[in-house]
């Protein structure tokens, strides 16, 4: 018989705040994490808005960490405490780090690459055995792998001195919610006891910026930052770049409890598909996010009638947006309550469904779903029941699911509920 698994921790680093309690609370007070770009110069850019994570002070130590590494840092600390886990006591090969990750910022960028290339040019040409010598000479080392997707995961194993399975996952925007699916798993399959899972990233950078733009995916509503990111309204014109980082304590249900600890939600189930369609656009019919809602449906042994809301993908992109309300009609075939995070904080790509997930098991120690905000004029294709500009009170518990579709029509859908003995 597989193990049950709980949630006894959470920890959130997101353009709002940079805990999961300040999260939450802004969250709830409609407050959006939206604004200007500050960490480059986007004078040139069609797109100058995102959500930035807030500054904190790095210690010596620090100071060659990409950004992607110190937010899965400072969340998992947050989830740790929380969770009231004592690691230093714990079995060392049944406590895992699994992560969802992708292509990051070092403290170190562009201008040091720049360096490089001045000092390495003859003439008009770059020397090819000059730029290797400027390169070694020049390159920071944090350069060539902190920016490298493996290194939150590394860095936090580290750190809490968690020697069990390590492992990244990289399926873009479902990358977070992949890595909490795979180690709920494990955990039942009986691999590791605990695990510290969910997602970070930071590719709130010039590339990153440049490269969705140039795919018509980002809002260009520059003149009213807070405003821009509006899922399943008419007027949205793409979601809002922004970064950061969500984890989780996932725990055997025996090892939690006979730790004492407090659970504060129970992981349901978990299902992937995938479109086999576009690289960038979801099918438009929704095939591939009803197949995964369905199966994380029936793996976790849900009635679907006893769910009472959905955190959708909720990009604010006309395609997703779309897509995912015909596929919640077909697989419910009634009005759940659906609410999208990213209107409040933006899509952290392979960080959001670790934040979604965490919304989600708020949500229900609060009894309270977070609002979709922004949601001024009505979409016809999106004729979902959202939970628009205000908080709605939970009038009961139940499972809750949460919906994560990635670039490459990689998709997951996670299902967690209260827990009952």
């Amino acid at each position: 018989m597989m193990r049950r698994v709980v949630i006894t921790g959470v920890g959130l680093v997101t353009p709002l705040a940079r805990t999961s309690v300040d999260t939450w609370k802004m969250m709830l007070d409609g407050k959006s994490g939206i604004s200007p770009v500050d960490r480059f110069d986007v004078s040139e850019l069609p797109v100058q808005i995102s959500g930035e994570v807030p500054k904190r002070e790095r210690s010596e130590g620090e100071k060659d960490l990409g950004r992607h590494s110190e937010y899965a840092i400072d969340a998992a600390e947050e989830a740790v405490k929380m969770a009231n886990l004592d690691v230093e006591n714990l079995e060392k090969s049944m406590f895992g780090v699994v992560l969802g990750a992708g292509d990051s910022q070092t403290p170190h960028g562009p201008a040091e690459l720049g360096d490089v290339f001045s000092q390495a040019r003859d003439g008009d040409s770059v020397c090819l055995q000059k730029l290797e010598e400027a390169a070694i000479a020049h390159t920071p080392k944090s350069l060539v792998f902190e920016s490298d997707t493996m290194m939150p995961a590394a860095h936090v194993a580290k750190h809490f001195n968690a020697c069990g399975m390590n492992r990244t996952c990289l399926t873009a925007c479902a990358a977070g919610s992949q890595a909490i699916g795979e180690a709920f798993k494990a955990i039942q399959d009986n691999d590791a006891d605990v695990i510290l899972a969910g997602g970070a990233q930071s590719l709130v950078t010039l590339e990153g910026l440049v490269g969705f733009t140039l795919l018509n995916a980002l809002s260009s509503r520059n003149e009213a930052p807070h405003a821009a990111s509006r899922p399943f309204d008419a007027e949205r014109d793409g979601f809002v770049l922004s970064e950061g980082a969500g984890i989780i304590v996932l725990e055997s249900l025996e090892h939690a409890k006979a730790r004492g600890a407090t659970i504060l939600a129970e992981m349901l189930g978990y299902g992937t598909s995938a479109d086999a369609y576009r690289v960038t656009d979801p099918h438009p019919k929704g095939e591939g996010a009803i197949l995964c809602m369905q199966r994380a449906i029936d793996d976790g042994k849900v009635d679907k009638d006893s769910v009472v809301f959905i955190n959708a993908h909720g990009t604010s992109t006309k395609a997703n947006d779309a897509a995912e309300s015909t596929a919640i009609k077909e697989v419910f075939g009634r009005k759940v309550p659906v609410t999208s995070s990213k209107s409040l904080i933006g899509h952290l790509i392979a960080a959001a469904g670790a934040m979604e997930l965490i919304t989600c098991v708020l949500a229900l120690r609060d009894k309270v779903i977070p609002p979709t905000i922004n949601y001024e004029t009505p979409d016809g294709a999106c004729d979902v029941d959202l939970v628009a500009n205000e908080p709605r009170a939970l009038e009961k518990l139940g499972p809750v699911l949460s919906n994560s579709f990635g670039f490459g029509g990689q998709n997951v859908t996670l299902a967690v509920g209260p827990y009952e003995e």
